[in-house]
Formats: C-alpha cells, structure tokens, sequence
C-alpha cells in the first residue's frame, strides 16, 4: 500500500513492539539480578514500571512548566502593549481645585466655567448662550 497513514500506523507499530520487547527484557533482567542477590523477585518487578511512571511524570511536569513560561511570556506581552507610552493620554495627575475661568468638565457639560472646580461648591457655565435667547 501507498498511503501515509498506513505507513506512519506501520512505523508505530514497529515502535510498540521494540518498546515493549525491551520493557520486558529490562524486566527479566531485573527480576534475574534481584534472584541472584536472593531478594524476592517481585522487587525486581518495581524497576521497570518506576522508571516508565518518573519518565511520563517528567514529561507532564516539563510540559506544565513550558505552558507556565509560554502564558506568562504572553501575559507580558500583553501588559508592554498596552502601556502607554508617554503622559499624554488625556488624564492630568494635577488634581488640585482650580478657581476662575476655565475650560473644563462640569456638571452642565464641558464648556468654560467660574468659580471652583470642588464638589458642592459653587460654579457657573458662562458660555451657555441657549438662555439667553429668549
């Protein structure tokens, strides 16, 4: 057969069973040297699978802890995109109260008021002509 599917099916079903035949090899060998210490042979039967579990633990923690660094590198990204570059982003840190005639926000809308610029003090608009054309 031609298909590439097949074939990549071929190649790990090759993988699987050299794997696996030397899983089993390892673990006669094992068992063997256990016998021949005179240790009973099911500690020779903990080497193999202990070392297949710290291989995929080692794999899972390693991929956890490259998913860590990629999220954190694209949280940092994110954060220097969106920092504003210079002070000129229309707020102003001067938040003392500002007395006389200015153009500013005030409770009639933006537009040049007189008087203090405080909360429950008094002020005025003095460009609001619409009144005064009765």
């Amino acid at each position: 057969m031609d298909n590439s599917a097949f074939n990549r099916g071929k190649r790990a079903a090759g993988f699987w069973l050299r794997l696996s035949k030397s899983a089993r090899a390892a673990n006669n060998i094992c068992i063997a040297w256990a016998v021949r210490r005179g240790l009973p042979a099911f500690l020779g039967r903990i080497p193999v699978p202990l070392a297949c579990f710290v291989a995929l633990s080692t794999a899972v923690a390693c991929g956890v802890i490259f998913g860590t660094i990629i999220i954190i590198g694209g949280i940092f990204v994110y954060m220097l995109c969106n920092i504003a570059i210079s002070g000129e982003d229309g707020c102003s840190d001067d938040h003392a109260p500002s007395y006389g005639t200015e153009w500013r926000d005030g409770y009639e809308g933006t537009g040049i008021y007189t008087g203090s610029s405080m909360p429950g003090a008094t002020s005025s608009r003095v460009d609001n002509y619409e009144d005064e054309e009765d």
